[in-house]
């Protein structure tokens, strides 16, 4: 029982139970035991364990998301993450709603953002791992990588179609390196032809008054035929309504140019990729 229950039972304060227990020298359980027995405010449920699920909420998690536990006994995973775009938090209740409750501020804070926080259980201990890595489990696999790519996408990536319509391209931005290298390696074995990520940004660069701490990297797929394989790939998994959108359209202006221009293969960079060893 709890000291709150001891109390309503015998009508007394908390505060005297626990004088009395201590003063008989009865072991009171630590802050950390206790939150492990109160019952949670709202229910949580377990992970599906659907392992394309899991690869898709790990992308999207080293994209976008802070993941913390209060203490290793603790028996709730907090996930948090800020955007100014309502359309964020609209995802975020897709994603975990499901499994617990998703606490929303409704409206825009000072600065703009829509700060979201959601309440899982322990089965969620896989979202605490940050490393700037691909778990081998998920490159061996081409559903598990198309998944966790889309989850980055969703986080980090952007397809684009220029102002005048003759291009259109996908790019990551981020400071994780190596994922953005074995994400380049892996497109290429499949057949998604893509130069290496370039260092696009400096350490220490000051932009709109935040420094980057890390080098900032940039992937970038241009070629037409490889952006329509890109897309296919990763559409089954894309859940931001935005990038959605978006894949439609360049989907559209690929197949529009194809048309107009009757060329079905860009071989612009072809010299550049073999000089690089990229297979073509």
């Amino acid at each position: 029982m709890t000291a709150f229950e001891i109390s309503k039972k015998f009508h007394c304060c908390q505060r005297t139970v626990l004088n009395k227990l201590l003063e008989h020298r009865v072991p009171i359980r630590t802050i950390s035991e206790a939150s492990v027995l109160k019952p949670s405010r709202y229910p949580r449920y377990d992970f599906s364990g659907n392992l394309e699920e899991k690869a898709y909420l790990i992308g999207f998690r080293l994209g976008d998301l802070t993941v913390e536990e209060r203490n290793q006994s603790a028996p709730t995973i907090y996930v948090r993450a800020s955007s100014t775009k309502p359309i964020f938090v609209h995802l975020m209740n897709k994603l975990f709603s499901p499994y617990g409750h998703v606490w929303n501020n409704n409206k825009p804070s000072k600065t703009g953002n829509f700060n979201v926080k959601c309440y899982l259980n322990r089965s969620f201990n896989f979202l605490l791992k940050k490393e700037d890595l691909i778990e081998p489990w998920i490159l061996k696999n081409k559903k598990y990588f198309a998944a966790f790519l889309a989850g980055y996408t969703d986080a980090e990536g952007c397809f684009q179609i220029s102002k005048n319509g003759k291009n259109s391209n996908f790019s990551i931005k981020s400071e994780d390196k190596n994922i953005l290298f074995q994400i380049s390696q892996q497109l290429n074995k499949l057949g998604i032809l893509c130069r290496p990520p370039r260092l696009t940004r400096k350490k220490g660069t000051i932009r709109k008054g935040i420094i980057n701490n890390k080098d900032e990297w940039t992937l970038l797929v241009g070629r037409k035929n490889s952006l329509l394989k890109l897309i296919k790939m990763t559409n089954p998994y894309l859940k931001h309504p935005e990038k959605r959108e978006k894949i439609i359209a360049v989907r559209k202006n690929i197949l529009e140019r194809y048309r107009k221009f009757n060329i079905y293969w860009s071989n612009r960079w072809d010299k550049l990729y073999l000089r690089e060893g990229i297979k073509i």
